[in-house]
Order: structure tokens, then sequence, then C-alpha cells
């Protein structure tokens, strides 16, 4: 991991979920799904700090690991695209116009996290914890 942010040895792993994703299955719902990864992409990308690596999951998830912040200063970043994003109008025929995101944060050093596997699955775990009740939040892990 030091290899990764040789300078802090700092590094935090977001992945972001959107909650209405039952909304947005099918084919003719993929030009909704492209324009909301985009926003959620270019959001995301003016928040970030500079050497940050973004890409998408699935359909419906976007990861990023971001260098030199730790958990809290992700849980800043995460609160604030979901802010962001929610504001933005999406018009379908199923009647999706606000648009929440679910955020799993994980950071390491942790001293439960020894590998890049139990990295990812515990940024997973705190991201589905954020899934549960509605979604529509942060949670960190």
């Amino acid at each position: 991991f030091k290899k990764l942010d040789p300078e802090s040895g700092l590094l935090t792993l977001m992945f972001i979920r959107v909650d209405q994703e039952d909304h947005l299955l099918g084919e003719e719902h993929s030009s909704l799904r492209k324009s909301i990864l985009e926003a959620v992409f270019s959001t995301l990308s003016e928040l970030c700090p500079r050497g940050s690596s973004l890409g998408r999951v699935n359909p419906f998830q976007v990861g990023a690991l971001l260098p030199r912040k730790n958990k809290y200063g992700a849980e800043l970043i995460a609160d604030e695209l979901r802010n962001l994003v929610e504001l933005k109008d999406f018009h379908s025929e199923n009647d999706l116009n606000r648009l929440t995101l679910s955020c799993g944060v994980a950071e390491i050093p942790s001293p439960i996290i020894t590998t890049a596997k139990e990295f990812e699955e515990l940024a997973n775990s705190a991201l589905y914890r954020a899934m549960q009740n509605g979604g529509n939040r942060t949670v960190l892990l």
C-alpha cells in the first residue's frame, strides 16, 4: 500500500452506488443510466483531489481511490457529491426525478486491513450498510 502513496501512506477507497437502480433496469433506460453516471463522474472528478483514480464498478456503482485523504475527508467529498447529484433533475417515464446515492468508505493504514482484497471488502461492506433502510447516506468503516 505504501507504494500507492509513498508520501503519507494514506489512501481511501470510496464506493458510490445509485439508490434507484430498480427504476433504471432494462435497455429502454440505457440513455438515462448513461446520463446519471456521467453526472456522478463529472461531479466526483471536480470534488476529488489530484491524483485520484475513478472507475465504474458496474452499471450502478462507481469507485474512487483517494490518495492523501483520510476517511473523514472522503466523507466530506461523498456527502457533497450526494447533495449536488440530488439537486440534478433526471426525468424518465418511471418518474425518477430525484436521484440519491449511497457511499461506503474505508481507509488505510488500518489495523484490520492487510491486503488489497480486505481493503476492497471493507469499502464494499460500508457501501452495503449505507444502502440499508433506503440508502442516501455515507458509511465509514
